[in-house]
């Protein structure tokens, strides 16, 4: 009869342990850094990402589109999106001390389509152009350069 007190003592004591280690171990949540986020059509945009929770070793990081994984798990904390159309992410973070225990976050990136603009887009200095944009589903800015300069 002691000993199977004993026993159940002792199992009891190493599941009390291991759950209490568990317990303060592992990633609580995670998000990505900016939020919104929206780029144009065929450009980039950086998403840093901020965990949550206890880790005695290193976070790591799982980006998914839908089933597919994007970015395999990585001590990586930032991730290069580039899609062509709008596209929701799953980041997934775990520590690697108790790789276990997942937590789990999702980002969109909004891609605006680049417009069609018709008119006579080369003029002389001085003379004037009428110019049409279309197709765009964000607001449109008009500027005298590619690259910034005077907004019109």
């Amino acid at each position: 009869m002691k000993k199977i007190i004993r026993t159940l003592l002792l199992a009891y004591s190493v599941i009390f342990l291991c759950g209490n280690a568990i317990a303060q171990c592992g990633a609580t949540s995670v998000y990505g850094v900016p939020q919104p986020i929206m780029i144009c059509e065929g450009d980039s945009t950086q998403i840093t990402f901020t965990p949550a929770g206890t880790c005695v070793g290193n976070y790591e990081y799982e980006v998914l589109d839908g089933a597919m994984v994007v970015q395999a798990w990585s001590t990586l904390s930032t991730f290069y999106a580039s899609p062509i159309v709008n596209t929701t992410y799953t980041i997934n973070v775990r520590c690697n001390a108790c790789p276990a225990i997942v937590a789990s976050d999702t980002f969109t990136v909004d891609v605006t389509g680049q417009p069609t603009v018709t008119g006579n887009l080369t003029i002389c200095s001085g003379s004037t152009t009428t110019l049409d944009a279309s197709g765009s589903n964000g607001n449109l800015e008009w500027w005298d350069n590619a690259s910034g300069g005077t907004q019109l």
